[in-house]
């Protein structure tokens, strides 16, 4: 990701996904945001080697949905675990997942209710 970090800081844009009525979302090209920014000299700064992939393929949750956290949890423990992502999911299954989620943070060593 390195050259492509270098290159988005030069030009000041970033490839994007545009959304639209149908049809798989082109790619635009965008003005960088300040945290991006900051993350892109941040990569360019440190030796890791982050691999880059462009998966426009993988599940997404509704537009009027605030799951946000729960997709990147999802993501977070997909990656984590080797195991491919899913090319959807349902509300159920998000749902479910979150429960999920919390009955693990509710019964973790370190959970504060658990020293009360």
């Amino acid at each position: 990701i390195r050259p492509q970090a270098q290159e988005f800081l030069e030009t000041k844009k970033i490839p994007k996904l545009v959304k639209q009525k149908e049809g798989p979302p082109p790619h635009a090209q965008v003005d960088l945001s300040p945290n991006e920014e900051l993350t892109l000299n941040w990569i360019l700064q440190n030796p890791y080697q982050f691999p880059f992939e462009d998966d426009t393929e993988c599940a997404q949750q509704n537009s009027s949905s605030l799951d946000c956290g729960m997709f990147v949890m999802f993501y977070m423990d997909k990656i984590a675990q080797g195991q491919p992502i899913p090319k959807s999911v349902d509300k159920n299954f998000m749902n479910e997942y979150r429960a999920q989620y919390v009955t693990k943070l509710l019964h973790h060593k370190h959970c504060v209710i658990n020293r009360l």
